[in-house]
């Protein structure tokens, strides 16, 4: 499906609240198909020929017709560019500019990212001419060789966006940090549902070593923490539903600012979630860095690169080498060679290795009931469907979601009676592990 024949030339983005777009998904008035696989928009490279051009392919949510968020669309690009902010679309390799408002949509079916030609003799653009008269900017080949921008945030990401609370400043032990979180949010930030949560890291724990290797423990609350559980940090979490977790950590959806708004923003199809929560703001986040969301999008949005790499010619890339000692990003050619077996580097949800288990239903687009289910006992799965974790409103009991992860003997996965309404599940690696959480008189 092209999305540049039938959408308006211009839009601006819409954020929304979760609960008029439940009521709108009721009703059936909602008019975007977050699961069309064909709702995308290709991003190309003015430095390679066609068809060796492209760099990245984003879903286009923003509109019924096909649409994406302009400033979320140059700060995915400029991530994969090496945290360039200043760069910018045109609609063919030699077109004007583009000139639109950050919250504005791009409603074309393809653009090129450019990134101004550095000023410096001798630099990159050398060699990039070889080839191309366009610069041939360097390109980041997986989220464990891109650099944090620290200080270097892109425009619209540190705008009070997140505010220090005003609750309890207690600092528990590192093994305790999924109570703090909760204790923290209170209710899923996304859904504002009270049951069935989980402890949802920004930058995931299996990205332990990139997190140190790029100081990330300066955005920290606590400094005190072990090298092994320096990720476990509140400033890193958030409070999710579990079966949001889950999605979330298989790259579908991220948070993104837009109209001075912190939103969740889809990144790829599903059945019905990114139906009623797509570009809806988020409830207080409080106490988070901002600095681990633009990790998280990092994470998201990386393996997509393989397109780039897996064509098997030369390309110019951001590498990490050891140096002398010190670790330093250069830039590199790469052989085609080289590169393919780099597009094999970017693994799959919390770096889940090939040997592992997994889940069922991986890698199948829009497939959330298989999510669901693999949460479940063996005798269970396959008995729900996501629509069962609405059955209850946000801030009710819940008590109709946490029947569907009963045993039938009265417990859930993980240990735990039903019912109580002090336990949170959360998700670690293939398993999911049942936090009990204190009587709040005990707090």
């Amino acid at each position: 499906m092209s999305t540049a024949t039938a959408a308006p030339p211009v839009k601006s983005v819409t954020v929304r609240t979760a609960q008029k777009i439940l009521l709108q998904f009721e009703q059936g008035l909602d008019g975007t198909h977050y699961d069309h696989d064909q709702l995308k928009i290709s991003f190309r490279h003015p430095g390679y020929k066609s068809p060796y051009d492209l760099l990245l392919k984003l879903s286009a949510f923003d509109h019924p017709l096909g649409g994406l968020h302009h400033r979320t669309a140059l700060v995915a690009c400029g991530i994969v560019a090496g945290n360039v902010w200043n760069g910018y679309f045109t609609e063919t390799r030699d077109g004007p500019r583009i000139t639109l408002d950050d919250d504005q949509l791009l409603t074309g079916a393809e653009y090129y990212f450019h990134v101004p030609s550095p000023s410096v003799e001798g630099s990159a653009i050398d060699e990039g001419s070889l080839v191309s008269p366009y610069y041939r900017y360097p390109v980041v080949p997986n989220f464990q060789e891109w650099p944090f921008p620290h200080h270097n945030l892109p425009p619209g990401w540190a705008d009070g966006l997140m505010k220090p609370s005003a609750g309890s400043s207690v600092i528990r032990a590192p093994s305790h940090h999924a109570i703090t979180v909760l204790e923290r949010d209170g209710s899923c930030r996304i859904s504002d549902y009270t049951e069935g949560l989980s402890c949802a890291h920004l930058c995931p724990q299996a990205e332990l070593e990139w997190f140190t290797s790029n100081a990330m423990y300066e955005y920290n609350a606590q400094t005190q923490l072990s090298a092994a559980s320096v990720t476990d940090d509140k400033q890193n979490c958030l409070t999710l539903r579990l079966d949001l977790h889950s999605t979330f950590d298989r790259r579908k959806f991220v948070f993104v600012p837009k109209g001075g708004a912190l939103v969740t923003h889809f990144l790829q199809p599903t059945s019905c979630y990114g139906r009623i929560y797509h570009n809806t703001t988020t409830h207080p986040i409080l106490n988070v860095s901002i600095e681990f969301f633009l990790a998280r999008l990092a994470w998201a949005i990386l393996p997509s690169i393989r397109m780039f790499l897996e064509p098997g010619i030369e390309r110019l890339l951001i590498r990490l080498e050891d140096i002398k000692g010190e670790r330093e990003y250069t830039h590199k050619r790469t052989t085609g060679v080289d590169c393919r077996k780099l597009s094999g580097l970017s693994v799959g949800p919390r770096g889940v290795s090939p040997k592992k288990r997994k889940p069922p239903g991986e890698g199948k687009e829009g497939n959330d009931d298989d999510e669901l289910s693999y949460f479940l006992p063996e005798s269970k799965r396959g008995r729900i469907s996501s629509v069962d974790y609405f059955s209850s409103s946000p801030g009710s009991s819940g008590s109709e979601v946490m029947s569907d992860l009963d045993d039938g003997a009265g417990r859930r996965p993980g240990g735990g009676n039903a019912g109580t309404g002090q336990e949170s599940f959360r998700a670690q690696g293939d398993q999911a592990e049942l936090v009990q959480f204190p009587q709040k008189s005990s707090l």
